[in-house]
C-alpha cells in the first residue's frame, strides 16, 4: 500500500531513531496506509486480497483487524466477505516495526542545485521505496532526513541488498531527461560482487534471458520465455582462504536480478545472497529450469471474448508464466523462499496463528480460506511453539513478537553499483570495504571508513563500459558524428517518463538484416532537407481580380490560420507571392501563437488574388491593432492568483452564513461577502468590479471608439465581399450582426470570455444603431447563432511585443506542453471584420467542395478546418531539396492512417506543384475508411493506379495494430508489402489515432511504438516523418522505449530521433526578412520549450512532431 502521511510514535523503545556502530533502529509507531483498489482485486474477498497481497501477517491478523475497525474500506467498517470495486479505497492503521538497517550512512557523492542533480551511494539493507514493513528505512526517507533534500526522483532502482550508486534528481525536468537516459539505454553501469569459488581469468559473458517467475518472492530464472539480458564479468581478485572471486560486472541490459541471476548460472553464486544462494538451488539446479518444457500459447490461453491479437498474445504469455511457475521444479523453490525464516518473518506469521486465531474464535469471527498455495498455509517449523514462549517479549499495541536484532552480515550481499554514466556524465564509488585486501578482518569496514575520511580513495579498474563489438560499432558510427554539425539536425530532449510495453513485443525484435543495418558511414554525408511549402504559383495560374479587389483600397487584410506554425504559414504565403513581387515593404505582421497574419494595405490586393490559400481558415478586414500595456496585464495575473487562492475561503464563510435560518442567515451571508471583500488584497472601483479588469474594459473601449474612420472603411469592404459572395443582397439594408471575443491564453481575475463580448457588443451597437434600442427595431439587431456581420476582438499574444517566448516567472520549472503560458504573455488586441465564406474561400482548385468531399466519404470529419490541417501537415514534411530529386527518382511517400484521404490528396497537388513524380501510399484498419479515401481521390482527380503529371497514389488496407502484436517488433511485413521495401520510403506524414473514443491508452502505447519500428524500418537513412497527435507522452514514451530496445539489443545502428520543428534561415527560396527572421526566432523557442514539438491549435491543440532516421 502508498503510505499516506499519517503517522504517530508509540511507546515501544526509544523515542527518537537509535544507532550503534552496526545497526540503525527505528522505535515502532502507528501508521495509516492508504491504497486505491487495483484492477487483479476487483470482484475478490477483502481477506482473500489482504492474505495473497501483503504476506507479512496472516489472514488471522487481518480477520481480527477487519472486525477491529483498523483496517476499513472507504472509511467504513466492512466484513471479512466484503467485495472489492473499482474506486474503493482501502486504509490500514498499524503499528509498525521496522526492521533494523546497517549504520552504513547515505553518503552524497554530487549535488548540484541547478541541474536538479543527487548522487548518492545507498547502503546494503535500504530499499529505495517504501515498501512492506519498510517506510522510514528507506533511502527517500533517509536522504530527507539525514541531508535535508525534501524531494528526490529516482530513476532506477537498486534491490533492498544491493549497495551502491544512485543517480537522482531534486526537479521533475532533470527527472525526466534522467529517465530518458536510462530507458533509451544511454546509460552504462557496473557492479563490483564477490561470489563463490574461483571465477575463470577470462571475460566470460552471459546473455542467457531472463523470466521473473513469482512476483512475491521476487525469484527470476533463466528461462527462453524471459527477456534477453547480457552481462560482462571480469575477475578482479580470487581469495584461496575463502574460495571467493571479486568480479566487474558490466550489465549491458538492466533485468532484474541479473548479475544475482547470471552468475548463479555460472556456477559462482553471490555467497550470502537469501534468495540464490538458497539450500533449494542445490535440488534443483539454476541450469536445469531452462529446459523445462511449456505448452503451446493455445493450450495454455483458453478461449477469450476478443479479437484484439495483442490482448490474446499478453493473456498466453501470461498462462505460460503460470504454468511454469505450478511445475513440480518451480514450485517447489517458490515454496522454500516463501517459507524461508529469512529476518524471522515466519516467526511473526506463527504468533499471528496462535494468538489471533484463538481471539477470532472466541468472537465467532469466521476466516475462510478461499486462498490457495503458500500464502495460505500454516508457517513452518514451528508446530510445538506457543503464544508465550516468545524470549524477547511482546508489543503491547500490537502483539506482535519483538525479535532480537539479526547480525548485520545478513541485512546486505555482497553486490555494489560502482559507475554509472552517459557520455554527458560519469559517476563512480570507491571499491567497497568487502572487496578490498583485508576484507574478513572483523574492523575492514571501519578501516575503510577512516581510509575515506582521509581521503584515501581505492577506484575501480577503468575498463569500457561496453563490449568490443559495440566498441566497433561505435567506431563505424562515429564517422558520421564528425560531420554531423554540417547538417540542419537538432538534437533536443523530449519528456521523458517511461512507457512499458508487454514482453511480447520487446522480446520478438528481429535478428534479421535489414537496411536498418546500413552503417552511417555507407550513407554519408546525408542530403539537406527543405519543407514541402508550396513553391511560386506556376505560369497560367494567377488569380485574377475579383469583382470587389478593389474595395481592399485603404484597408489592411487579415489572414487566420493555426494558432503555433504562424513561421511557416508565413513563409508559404512569401513563397507564393514572389510569383508577382519580389519584396514585402511594410512586411506582413505574425507572431507564434496570434493565429493571424496581418497583411499591410499596400500587399493586401496581392494576397487577395491568390487563387486559394489552402492554409488560411478565414479572413478578415483589420479595424484596429493595439498594444496592450504590459502592466495591466501583469496585475491582471497577479489579480486573478490573489482571488483563487481566496476563493474557498470565501465558499466556507457562505456557506456557514446560509447553515444560519431565516433573516440572520440572509444577513450573514451579506456580511461575509462583504468581510471577504474588504480583507482581500485587490483593487475595486466602487461598483465592486475588479479594477484591473475594469482598465481592460475601458482600453478596449478606447480602441474602438477612436478607430471610427477605419470602421467604416471595415463596413464598405465587407458589405461588397458579402454583395459579391451571394451572402447579402445588394438591396438588403438590414441585417444582423455579433460581437465574437477571442480571449486565447490570456487569464482574468473574474471576467469570462461572454462578459468582454456582452461589452464589446454594447459598443458596436453604438456604432450601428445610436441611441436606438431593441424596441426601436433598429436596422441591425443581434443575432448569436447566425448573423452577417461579425465584428471579432482577438487577444494575439506576442503580436508587436518586444519580448519573445513565454514569460517564466522567478522559480517555475521550464515550460513544457500544458504548462507552456504560466503568464499574460505581452500582446495586442486585433478588432476585425470577418469576410464571409463565399465559394472563393470553400473551394480549393485541386479539391471538391466541403459538401463534395461529405458525400463521397460520407464522413462529418471531411470538413474545411480538417483539409486546412491535412494541407498544414503535408506542406512541413521535409524533402530532400536536390534539383534532380524530382527527376531521377520517383519519391515514396507514405501515410499509415489515411482516414478519408485529405493527407494523401495534400500531398498529391503539392508535389505536382513542385514539378516532383512521386507515389503516395496511403493504409488504415478500417476497409470503410480505404474505400471512402478512394471515392474522394477520384472526386479531386487522383484515381488509384493512373498517374497524373507523374504523381500516382495507391490505397490498401493494413492492420498495423493487430499484424503488429503477432508480428516480430521489427520484421512487419505488412509493412513491407504496402511500401514496396524496407528503406525505401522519402517520407512519412500521418494524424495518429488518439483518445479513448479511438482505443484504450495500452493498445495506443503498442501502436504508437509499432509505428515508430515501421518508420525506422521502411525509411530511408536521415529522411523525415511528420506525426501529429494528442497522446504527447504516448509518443515520446514511444520514442524512448523503441530507443532503449534498439540499443540493448545492439543488432541496429539506426534510431528515430525527435528533433525541432523549426524554420532554418535559408530553407526554401529567398532571403530572410527581419519579420520573417524575428517569426522563425518565436517559433524556435516554442520548439525548445516544448521539447523540440510544435503544439498547434487545430480545434484542439495537438502537437506535430518532426521524427528523423538518425545513427545511433
Amino acid at each position: 500500500m502508498s503510505s499516506s502521511s499519517s503517522s504517530s510514535s508509540a511507546a515501544a523503545g526509544p523515542s527518537r531513531p537509535s544507532r550503534d556502530d552496526v545497526l540503525r533502529r527505528e522505535p515502532a509507531y502507528w501508521h495509516t496506509f492508504t491504497t486505491n483498489a487495483k484492477m487483479r482485486w476487483y470482484n475478490r474477498r477483502i481477506l482473500d486480497v489482504l492474505v495473497e497481497e501483503f504476506r507479512d501477517r496472516t489472514k488471522h491478523y487481518y480477520t481480527w483487524a477487519i472486525h477491529k475497525g483498523l483496517l476499513k474500506i472507504n472509511g467504513e467498517k466492512v466484513l471479512p466477505g466484503y467485495i472489492v470495486r473499482n474506486g474503493d479505497v482501502i486504509t490500514h492503521t498499524a503499528h509498525k516495526h521496522e526492521p533494523p538497517i546497517t549504520s552504513d550512512p547515505v553518503r552524497i557523492l554530487y549535488q548540484n542545485d541547478e541541474q536538479g542533480r543527487v548522487v548518492v551511494v545507498k547502503p546494503g539493507s535500504v530499499p529505495v521505496h517504501p515498501a512492506g514493513r519498510y517506510l522510514r528505512h528507506t533511502l527517500l526517507e533517509l536522504i530527507k532526513s539525514d541531508h535535508g533534500i525534501e524531494k528526490v526522483f529516482t530513476a532506477n532502482r537498486l534491490d533492498r541488498l544491493t549497495s551502491g550508486i544512485m543517480v537522482a534528481s531534486t526537479t521533475t525536468a532533470a527527472a525526466k531527461e534522467l529517465a530518458a537516459d536510462f530507458e533509451s539505454g544511454r546509460v552504462r553501469k557496473a557492479y563490483i560482487c564477490r561470489v563463490k569459488g574461483c571465477f575463470p581469468e577470462a571475460e566470460t559473458v552471459c546473455e542467457e534471458p531472463l523470466l521473473s517467475l513469482d512476483r512475491q518472492t521476487g525469484v527470476v530464472i533463466v528461462h527462453p520465455l524471459g527477456r534477453v539480458a547480457k552481462t560482462i564479468f571480469n575477475r578482479l581478485s580470487y581469495d584461496s582462504e575463502t574460495d571467493t572471486s571479486v568480479l566487474f560486472c558490466r550489465p549491458i541490459t538492466g533485468r532484474t536480478h541479473q548479475i544475482r541471476v547470471h552468475a548463479q548460472l555460472l556456477g559462482h553464486v553471490i555467497p550470502n545472497d537469501p534468495i540464490y544462494a538458497h539450500p533449494i538451488w542445490q535440488e534443483y539446479p539454476a541450469g536445469s529450469l531452462k529446459d523445462i518444457p511449456v505448452p503451446s500459447t493455445s493450450e495454455v490461453a483458453g478461449n477469450h471474448n476478443t479479437n484484439n491479437a495483442q490482448q490474446v498474445a499478453a493473456h498466453a504469455y501470461a498462462s505460460a508464466i503460470k504454468y511454469l511457475a505450478s511445475t513440480r521444479e518451480c514450485a517447489s523453490i517458490i515454496e522454500a523462499l516463501k517459507n524461508s525464516k529469512d529476518e524471522g518473518e515466519d516467526w511473526s506469521r506463527l504468533k499471528d496463528e496462535v494468538r489471533f486465531a484463538e481471539w477470532n474464535q472466541e468472537n465467532g469471527w469466521k476466516e475462510g480460506n478461499s486462498v490457495s498455495g503458500v500464502n495460505a498455509a500454516p508457517a513452518q517449523g514451528f508446530v510445538s511453539s506457543t503464544a508465550d514462549d516468545n524470549e524477547g517479549g511482546y508489543c503491547e499495541e500490537c502483539f506482535l513478537p519483538l525479535l532480537p536484532d539479526p547480525p548485520a552480515e545478513a541485512l546486505f550481499i555482497y553486490l555494489h553499483a560502482i559507475r554509472y554514466e552517459t557520455d554527458d556524465w560519469s559517476f563512480e564509488d570507491e571499491m567497497p570495504w568487502w572487496a578490498r585486501e583485508g576484507w574478513r578482518s572483523p574492523d575492514a569496514l571501519k578501516k575503510a571508513q577512516e581510509a575515506r575520511e582521509r581521503g584515501e580513495v581505492i577506484r575501480p579498474p577503468r575498463l569500457k563500459l561496453v563490449s568490443e563489438m559495440e566498441a566497433l560499432g561505435s567506431q563505424v558510427d562515429q564517422v558520421c558524428h564528425e560531420g554531423q554539425a554540417a547538417t540542419e539536425v537538432s538534437h533536443d530532449g523530449v519528456e521523458s517518463e517511461i512507457a512499458r510495453h508487454s514482453r511480447d513485443e520487446i522480446a520478438a525484435l528481429s535478428n534479421g538484416t535489414s537496411a536498418i543495418d546500413l552503417a552511417p558511414a555507407d550513407v554519408w554525408p546525408p542530403p539537406t532537407f527543405a519543407p514541402l511549402l508550396k513553391r511560386a504559383p506556376l505560369p497560367g495560374i494567377v488569380g485574377a481580380s475579383s469583382p470587389f479587389s478593389e474595395a481592399l483600397d485603404g484597408v489592411s487584410l487579415v489572414l487566420e490560420t493555426f494558432r503555433g506554425l504562424e513561421d511557416f504559414t508565413l513563409r508559404d504565403l512569401q513563397t507564393r507571392l514572389r510569383g508577382t513581387m519580389t519584396s514585402f515593404t511594410p512586411p506582413i505582421k505574425t507572431a507564434v501563437h496570434t493565429g493571424h497574419l496581418i497583411v499591410p494595405q499596400e500587399l493586401a490586393q496581392a494576397v487577395w488574388q491568390l487563387p486559394d490559400l489552402p492554409f488560411v481558415s478565414g479572413k478578415y478586414v483589420l479595424i484596429a491593432s493595439e498594444t496592450i500595456p504590459e502592466d495591466s496585464l501583469n496585475q491582471l495575473l497577479e489579480d486573478r492568483q490573489t482571488l483563487g487562492t481566496r476563493k474557498q475561503s470565501r465558499v466556507n464563510q457562505k456557506a456557514k452564513a446560509r447553515a444560519k435560518k431565516g433573516a440572520v442567515a440572509a444577513a450573514s451571508d451579506k456580511a461575509a461577502t462583504e468581510e471577504a471583500r474588504t480583507t482581500e488584497p485587490v483593487e475595486r472601483t466602487p461598483d465592486g468590479q475588479v479594477a484591473s479588469e475594469a482598465r481592460l474594459l475601458a482600453f478596449l473601449q478606447k480602441v474602438w471608439t477612436e478607430s471610427a474612420a477605419k470602421i467604416d472603411a471595415a463596413l464598405q469592404v465587407w458589405r461588397k465581399h458579402a454583395i459579391a459572395s451571394g451572402s447579402l443582397s445588394k438591396d438588403n439594408e438590414r441585417w444582423t450582426f455579433r460581437a465574437t471575443v477571442e480571449r486565447s491564453v490570456y487569464k482574468l481575475p473574474t471576467l469570462v470570455s461572454s462578459d468582454i463580448c456582452r461589452h464589446v457588443g454594447e459598443h458596436v451597437w453604438a456604432t450601428l444603431n445610436g441611441a436606438l434600442t431593441v424596441d426601436d427595431h433598429p436596422p441591425h439587431p443581434v443575432s448569436l447563432k447566425e448573423c452577417d456581420l461579425d465584428v471579432v476582438c482577438s487577444f494575439a499574444p506576442w503580436l508587436n511585443a518586444e519580448k519573445m517566448g513565454p514569460v517564466m516567472r522567478e522559480g517555475e520549472e521550464k515550460s513544457t506542453y500544458g504548462k507552456a503560458w504560466n503568464s499574460n504573455p505581452p500582446g495586442s488586441v486585433l478588432f476585425m471584420i470577418k469576410l464571409p465564406d463565399g465559394p472563393l474561400t470553400q473551394q480549393m482548385s485541386h479539391r471538391p467542395s466541403v459538401a463534395e468531399t461529405k458525400e463521397e466519404s460520407g464522413s462529418e470529419g471531411s470538413t474545411a478546418l480538417a483539409r486546412y490541417r491535412a494541407y498544414t501537415l503535408a506542406s512541413l514534411l521535409p524533402l530532400p531539396v536536390s534539383p534532380t530529386a524530382g527527376v531521377a527518382q520517383q519519391l515514396k511517400i507514405w501515410e499509415p492512417c489515411v482516414g478519408t484521404g485529405a493527407i494523401a490528396i495534400e500531398l498529391c497537388a503539392l508535389l505536382r506543384e513542385r514539378g516532383l513524380r512521386a507515389t503516395i501510399f496511403g493504409s488504415d484498419v478500417e476497409e470503410e475508411n480505404i474505400a471512402a479515401a478512394r471515392r474522394v481521390s477520384r472526386a479531386s482527380g487522383w484515381k488509384q493506379g493512373l498517374a497524373r503529371d507523374g504523381i500516382e497514389v495507391r490505397y490498401e488496407h493494413l492492420d498495423l495494430k493487430d499484424e503488429a502484436g503477432a508480428a516480430h517488433f521489427l520484421e512487419l511485413p505488412a509493412i513491407e508489402k504496402s511500401t514496396g521495401g524496407a528503406g525505401l520510403l522519402d517520407g512519412i506524414v500521418v494524424d495518429l489515432p488518439w483518445g479513448r473514443r479511438e482505443l484504450s491508452h495500452g493498445v495506443l502505447a503498442s501502436l504508437y511504438a509499432h509505428f515508430l519500428q515501421a518508420c525506422l524500418r521502411t525509411l530511408k537513412p536521415y529522411h523525415c516523418a511528420i506525426a501529429v497527435t494528442l497522446e504527447h507522452k504516448t509518443l515520446q514514451r514511444a520514442l524512448i522505449e523503441v530507443e532503449g530496445v534498439i540499443r540493448r539489443r545492439g543488432h541496429h545502428r539506426w534510431m528515430m530521433k525527435l528533433e525541432r520543428l523549426v524554420l532554418n534561415e535559408g530553407e526554401g527560396e529567398g532571403e530572410g526578412e527581419g519579420e520573417r527572421s524575428e517569426v522563425n526566432a518565436q517559433g524556435s523557442k516554442q520548439a525548445d520549450e516544448m521539447g523540440g514539438a510544435r503544439v498547434v491549435e487545430m480545434g484542439l491543440r495537438p502537437a506535430v512532431y518532426l521524427l528523423r532516421k538518425v545513427p545511433l
